[in-house]
């Protein structure tokens, strides 16, 4: 929704009420919270599994995506 209601902010210039200006700015900026969610649940996975992966480079690698 946040990505959605974020690009209310580009309403604003093709003449859209002013109110877009507002909650497209507001919406833009809580847009980083999803994946930030989705990076500390990929961590909270990799902390909780039970055995270990026979191939450490490639969950680092994976880890790595998730963050970038």
């Amino acid at each position: 929704i946040t990505g959605i209601i974020g690009t209310g902010h580009h309403f604003y210039w093709i003449g859209a009420p002013g109110y877009w200006q507002w909650w497209g700015s507001i919406f833009s900026a809580l847009e980083p919270i999803p994946f930030f969610i989705m990076t500390l649940f990929a961590f909270n996975v990799i902390n909780k599994r039970k055995r270990e992966h026979p191939n450490k480079a490639a969950v680092l690698w994976a880890m790595g995506t998730a963050v970038l």
